[in-house]
């Protein structure tokens, strides 16, 4: 059995496209989670409709307490051996399920992914190149992660074994969860299968999570995520050494941060940029390369000149 995971919040104008996709799968043993995380519109009453009608769906009303809460709850009702999350704004196609299973089972894998589909304004966009298939051991799959290339965070579009969830579960009351996660779950697998043949539609319309979130937050979140994925890639040996990479994004987000106005909020970011920051103190030159090391020696000694450096940059 593969257990169907979908949060919900105020989504009526989308959820019966979405729910329907996710009934007429053609792998028919499923179990559909329906999270409804104290919508105060239709969506209620239109996941107990769809229930009436299929006795595979389960729905749940929550308190309103976030996307983390909804999908915790769905992982703790699970019963199937396989996990996947579907958001309630998106739709798949009928075969999504089984060609999950599919390729995870050919593969001998703890995780799947499948492609994207991005809809916007009505027109469709396949997210990824396809590639074809691709079978990555923990290290490839977790350098991968990382680098935010061939893998993305993003909890939808794969399936999972069950038992990786074992000691998981969603940071409640934090952005972006999915990406906080997810070096945690890559870690825990043996092989990985990939296939960006797009059976995903991910539905980008105004008011979503991502498109309604302050962008700088994300931003930050995204930094906090790569630093825990690196420090822990460390830790497994997988990385030597913070890469320049992350510095590199380090000081772009530093150089965003100082276009703004000096706000508590900022304030928050470049404490945690410098931090970053120190962590290369000693690395080579010949690593880090000297524009970079000399961006990083202005921003942590000279904040205010590189500031003002910047902002003339820009103007």
């Amino acid at each position: 059995m593969v257990s169907i995971i979908v949060p919900i919040y105020n989504v009526e104008s989308y959820l019966e496209k979405c729910l329907q996709s996710i009934v007429s799968q053609t792998h028919a043993n499923i179990e559909i989670l329906l999270i409804d995380d104290g919508s105060t519109d239709r969506s209620l009453d239109i996941c107990r409709t769809f229930a009436e009608r299929d006795a595979r769906i389960r729905v749940v009303h929550l308190k309103k307490a976030g996307v983390s809460v909804a999908r915790n709850t769905g992982l703790e009702m699970a019963s199937g051996e396989y996990i996947c999350f579907v958001d309630s704004d998106d739709w798949v196609d009928k075969d999504y399920v089984s060609a999950l299973l599919r390729l995870l089972r050919t593969c001998r894998a703890d995780i799947s992914v499948i492609g994207f589909m991005e809809e916007r304004n009505g027109q469709s966009r396949p997210a990824n190149r396809h590639l074809g298939i691709r079978i990555w051991n923990m290290p490839t799959a977790y350098r991968k992660l990382c680098f935010d290339k061939e893998l993305k965070s993003h909890i939808c579009g794969k399936l999972f074994k069950r038992k990786l969830f074992q000691e998981i579960r969603f940071p409640v009351g934090q952005v972006y969860e999915d990406i906080a996660i997810m070096g945690d779950l890559v870690s825990q697998t043996k092989r990985m299968a990939v296939n960006y043949a797009p059976k995903y539609h991910y539905f980008i319309r105004p008011g979503s999570i991502t498109q309604s979130k302050n962008k700088m937050e994300y931003q930050w979140c995204r930094m906090q995520a790569l630093y825990n994925q690196f420090t822990l890639g460390i830790s497994l040996g997988i990385f030597k050494r913070y890469p320049p990479r992350f510095l590199r994004r380090c000081i772009r987000f530093a150089d965003k941060v100082m276009l703004m106005e000096e706000t508590e909020e900022t304030l928050k970011y470049m404490e945690g940029i410098s931090r970053y920051l120190r962590l290369y103190d000693g690395q080579y030159l010949g690593i880090i390369g000297l524009k970079v090391w000399m961006c990083k020696r202005l921003i942590l000694r000279h904040p205010e000149f590189y500031r003002q450096w910047i902002r003339r940059i820009k103007s």
